[in-house]
C-alpha cells in the first residue's frame, strides 16, 4: 500500500508541480475536425500521453499545465531563449529582437511548443512548417504509436531500458558492448573508494537512468578520488566523489564501467578525458533494417557545464558540417569542429559499427527505431546502450521534420 501512495505522489509531483509544458502540443483547433493529417497526427500525440490517468483528471491536469504555461512559464522561456540566440539571429537575419519575441512567443501561446525548439527548427522564419516536426513534449505517445503496427511488447522496452540486460544479452551473441566491472544494487551503503582497486578511469552510471542523468566520471589516485560529472561539473576531494556515488544509489541500481578511449582520428577533437559519443539510429522499413540517423556528439567546455557540438554522419560514414542553418549563436563553435574533422571525415569501423547496429535491431522486431550510442575506441566500436525514447531534436535538424509528406 505504502509503495502504491509513493508512486501516486511522485506521479503527481512529476506531472503537476515540476512539470512546465502540457504533455505535447495544444491549440483549440483540436475541437474541430479537420482533414489535416498532422493536425490529427500532433492531437493523438497529446492524447495518447495520458498514459494511466484517468480521463477527467487528465484534462484537468491538462488544462491546469496549460493556463499555467499561458500565463508564466511561456513568457521566461521566450526571454530566456531570447537572450541566447536573439543578438546572432539578428544579425544574420536582420529581425529586431522585439519582433523574434513575439514571433517566439506566438507559437508558445497557441501550440506550446517550447522557445529554444522554435529557433532549433528555424520556426521563427517558417511558422508554417510547424506541424512537420515531432517535439520533445511528444515523444512517449510518437515512438509507441511508431512500434504499434509492429506488434510493441512492454517486455521489449524494459529489456532495452535496463543498460545491464541489453549489455547480456548481446555480449552472448558476440556484440561489442562496454563492459560492467561492478553492479550495485540501489540503496547500497558501499563505499566507492573501497570497490575501486586500480587506478584506471571509470564511468559510473545508473542502470535504467537517459540522458546521463547523475552519471560521472571517476579517477582514482593513490591517495584521493576525483571525477567530473556528466554536465561537466568538477569533484575534486573524494568526499564529493563519495556523495555523487551515494546520490546515484539513491535513484537506482549503479554499474561501474571503463572510461573508454577515443579513436587517434577523433581524439583531436576534444580534451583528454572526454568521450565522443557516436549515436546510430536504425528503423524497421519494407521487411528490413536501416539507418535513420546518425550524429557524432563532440563535448566541450562550455561556459559554464559540458555542450556538445554536432557533426552529421553520411551512410558511407563520412561525417559533414551540421546542416542547419539556424545555429547562429552556435554557428562559430559548428565550424571551428568541422575544420578541425574535415582533416580525416571518414570515420573508422564505420561498416561494423552499421552492421552491429542493424543485427542488434534485428532483435527487437516490435521496435520501430532504436537509437544506439556507440564510443569508437582505437581497437573498435564499443556499444554503450540502446534507447526507444530517443530525442527527435537533433534527427529532425539534421534530415529534416519526420512528419512532412513525401514530395
Amino acid at each position: 500500500m505504502s509503495r502504491l501512495i509513493n508512486k501516486v505522489v511522485h506521479a503527481l509531483i512529476r506531472d503537476w508541480v515540476r512539470r512546465s509544458l502540457p504533455h505535447g502540443l495544444m491549440s483549440w483547433r483540436y475541437l474541430f475536425t479537420t482533414n489535416d493529417r498532422r493536425l490529427k497526427l500532433h492531437r493523438d500525440f497529446w492524447w495518447h500521453n495520458r498514459g494511466a490517468w484517468p480521463r477527467p483528471l487528465w484534462c484537468l491536469l491538462q488544462m491546469w499545465l496549460w493556463l499555467r504555461w499561458l500565463c508564466w512559464g511561456s513568457w521566461r522561456a521566450s526571454y530566456r531563449s531570447l537572450k541566447r540566440h536573439g543578438a546572432s539571429v539578428k544579425q544574420c537575419t536582420g529581425l529586431s529582437l522585439w519582433e523574434q519575441y513575439w514571433r517566439v512567443q506566438h507559437l508558445a501561446l497557441c501550440w506550446c511548443v517550447p522557445p529554444n525548439t522554435v529557433y532549433c527548427f528555424g520556426l521563427h522564419l517558417h511558422p508554417q512548417q510547424l506541424l512537420d516536426y515531432v517535439f520533445d513534449h511528444e515523444l512517449p505517445s510518437y515512438h509507441n504509436r511508431q512500434s504499434m503496427p509492429l506488434g510493441l511488447r512492454p517486455a521489449s522496452l524494459v529489456q532495452l531500458q535496463d543498460k545491464q540486460a541489453l549489455a547480456d544479452m548481446l555480449s552472448a551473441q558476440g556484440f561489442h558492448v562496454v563492459a560492467t566491472q561492478a553492479l550495485l544494487p540501489r540503496y547500497s551503503q558501499q563505499s566507492l573508494a573501497a570497490l575501486l582497486c586500480q587506478t584506471t578511469p571509470c564511468f559510473i552510471k545508473s542502470r535504467s537512468g537517459n540522458q546521463g542523468r547523475g552519471a560521472f566520471a571517476v579517477f582514482p589516485q593513490a591517495d584521493q578520488l576525483t571525477g567530473k560529472t556528466f554536465t561537466g561539473k568538477v569533484l575534486t576531494t573524494t568526499a564529493e566523489v563519495e556523495l555523487a556515488w551515494q546520490q546515484l544509489l539513491q535513484n537506482d541500481d549503479v554499474l561501474i564501467q571503463p572510461l573508454l578511449q577515443n579513436h587517434p582520428s577523433l581524439a583531436h577533437l576534444c580534451r583528454a578525458q572526454e568521450v565522443i559519443t557516436l549515436r546510430y539510429i536504425s528503423q524497421w522499413r519494407d521487411g528490413a533494417v536501416h539507418c535513420l540517423s546518425a550524429s557524432l556528439e563532440v563535448p566541450f567546455q562550455g561556459d559554464n557545464l559540458i555542450e556538445y557540438a554536432l557533426l552529421g554522419i553520411s551512410p558511407s560514414g563520412v561525417l559533414f558540417p551540421f546542416p542547419n542553418e539556424y545555429l547562429y549563436s552556435r554557428r562559430e563553435r559548428a565550424d571551428k569542429l568541422w575544420q578541425q574533422a574535415a582533416k580525416n571525415p571518414q570515420l573508422p569501423f564505420w561498416s561494423l559499427l552499421v552492421s552491429q547496429s542493424h543485427l542488434a535491431h534485428q532483435q527487437f522486431s516490435d521496435i520501430k527505431a532504436i537509437a544506439w550510442d556507440w564510443v569508437l575506441t582505437p581497437t573498435g566500436p564499443i556499444m554503450l546502450e540502446g534507447n526507444s525514447g530517443w530525442g527527435t531534436l537533433t534527427p529532425q535538424m539534421i534530415n529534416g521534420p519526420l512528419l512532412k509528406s513525401p514530395s
